[in-house]
């Protein structure tokens, strides 16, 4: 974890006048649990530019540029770079003086730099908890999760990935399942890991699993959902009228069964019967004003499972009115079966 300040700073009074800039680099480092490595046990390191410029009371011109790091291992800081002009650190009340400034200088920022790392200035949660640096991609085989079949079992995938790099994060996976019915393991697990989960017994049941992966990366979280919801499908499709059919609109808690739904003002009814999970056949049946009308076909689905299109097809209609029938070819149609969250 790397956080860069930099700060410029002016005052003056008497007569005199001084201003300070300042660079600072502070970087942390995260042990295989996400967690920040103590500085006292070989866990930070941190470079200081710090240039001081003033006007002595003669009116002469003061400065000094120093540069000093700590590097992880070190016992000591080290000073790189000494560059100054009009008084000189070597005689002892300027040199203690300018000593004084500088720690005051990096003390602050290095105060700054913790607060930052520990997300003081952004919320309570540090910056590499909230998933910024590590991308937890999950997945799982069978990969339909919704409207599933109650007792199906999965095997789910979790695999940090850094965001900077895309490389393998390495470190701990570990699942909380909230619902029903089985999560294993329960415990940490090596990185890249599999789960073992069963979905929910019963119908119109729901589960999450909230997977968080930590490493020296940092943390990433990511959740899945199950459910073996009815769900449901709206059926819409758009007549050649919209005065004759103005409410072309079927809801079907569950397209694996039969279902039928009267439309048009109730002069229509329109019937399914599913052979698989593509199409099946379907009747139509129109009775107004003492005259019928009468179809059967089939209907194909296709797209994803989201919404899907419903291609029509059938070898004639035929109407009855006041005793004679006509028949003829029909021109086809689709409609759009768009899923749903909830049915009733």
């Amino acid at each position: 974890m790397v956080v860069t300040i930099e700060t410029e700073s002016q005052m003056g009074a008497g007569g005199k006048s001084g201003a300070v800039k300042a660079k600072f680099k502070y970087e942390r480092w995260l042990d295989d649990d996400a967690h920040l490595i103590s500085p006292t046990d070989n866990g930070y390191d941190e470079m200081a530019q710090v240039e001081m410029s003033g006007t002595g009371e003669k009116g002469n011109n003061l400065s000094v540029n120093m540069t000093r790091g700590f590097s992880r291992g070190d016992s000591d800081y080290t000073t790189a770079k000494i560059d100054e002009h009009g008084h000189s650190i070597f005689r002892p009340g300027e040199a203690k003086h300018t000593e004084e400034l500088l720690n005051g200088t990096i003390n602050v920022m290095r105060a700054m730099a913790e607060v930052m790392l520990n997300g003081g200035f952004a919320g309570a949660t540090p910056p590499w908890e909230n998933g910024r640096c590590v991308d937890l991609k999950l997945r799982s085989d069978p990969a339909k999760r919704t409207g599933a079949e109650p007792k199906t079992t999965y095997t789910v995938f979790a695999e940090p990935r850094a965001k900077k790099d895309g490389a393998p994060a390495s470190g701990t996976v570990k699942g909380t399942l909230k619902g029903a019915h089985s999560l294993s393991p329960q415990d940490k697990v090596k990185a890249d890991a599999q789960f073992n989960y069963e979905n929910p017994g019963e119908k119109d049941q729901s589960a999450t699993i909230d997977f968080e992966a930590r490493s020296k990366r940092g943390v990433g979280k990511a959740s899945l959902q199950f459910d073996t919801k009815k769900g449901g499908y709206r059926i819409t499709s758009k007549a050649d009228s919209q005065a004759f059919c103005p409410d072309f609109v079927i809801t079907s808690c569950d397209i694996s069964k039969p279902f039928s739904a009267k439309v048009c003002n109730g002069r229509v009814t329109m019937s399914h019967t599913p052979g698989s999970d593509k199409g099946g056949s379907y009747s139509f049946h129109f009775s107004s004003g003492g005259g019928v009308a009468d179809s059967a076909g089939t209907y194909t689905l296709s797209g994803p499972e989201e919404s899907m299109t419903a291609t029509y097809t059938s070898p004639s209609v035929c109407g009855t009115f006041h005793g004679r029938t006509v028949c003829t070819k029909p021109r086809g149609g689709t409609a759009t079966w768009t899923k749903i969250d909830s049915c009733k």
